[in-house]
């Protein structure tokens, strides 16, 4: 196998790991067994909702980076894309 195929089947396989960790993470909830009282369960949820939603956005813009990243790395990275993605 050419160096390049080698690089182009590790960069996919990362990718496709990355992408599966953030929309399996994303789909996590705590444990309901955390004995909260009602009205710490409705104060609870809503922050934790958006605590989540939050991090959604932060994990899509990693993977985007990385694709970024991928797809210039194997056009030969040049100064002016290697400081946008810095």
């Amino acid at each position: 196998m050419h160096t390049r195929s080698k690089k182009k089947l590790f960069w996919v396989g990362f990718v496709t790991m990355m992408a599966w960790a953030v929309t399996a993470t994303a789909q996590d909830k705590p444990a309901d067994n955390m004995q909260l009282t009602e009205g710490e369960v409705k104060e609870f949820w809503p922050v934790y909702d958006q605590y989540q939603d939050e991090l959604f956005l932060v994990r899509a813009r990693t993977l985007k980076l990385i694709n970024d990243f991928r797809d210039a790395y194997e056009k030969k990275m040049v100064d002016d894309v290697a400081g946008q993605l810095a």
